[in-house]
């Protein structure tokens, strides 16, 4: 089975925080700037070859939207290792 890292965006005393496995990785002032945070998680989870679940929670904690991010592999990334051989 392949690795998913999930990251959750929660609502907690000190503001909007961005979890991963029960660990806050950053604190925002926000919802949509704790959202922009597991986003970006995600992507760079991505370019390293595993894939990433963002979990956005309302201030209830019931989830309200999630999003899978994988990596496609592509004639560009062939491109980009050749290129970076030479």
């Amino acid at each position: 089975m392949t690795r998913v890292h999930v990251f959750h965006t929660v609502r907690m005393r000190s503001g909007w925080v961005l979890k991963e496995g029960g660990e806050v990785i950053s604190t925002h002032h926000n919802q949509l700037a704790g959202w922009a945070a597991a986003v970006l998680a995600c992507r760079t989870s991505c370019l390293k070859g595993v894939r990433a679940k963002a979990v956005l929670h309302r201030k209830d904690g019931s989830v309200r939207e999630e999003r899978l991010y994988e990596h496609v592999h592509s004639s560009m990334d062939d491109e980009e290792g050749r290129q970076a051989d030479h």
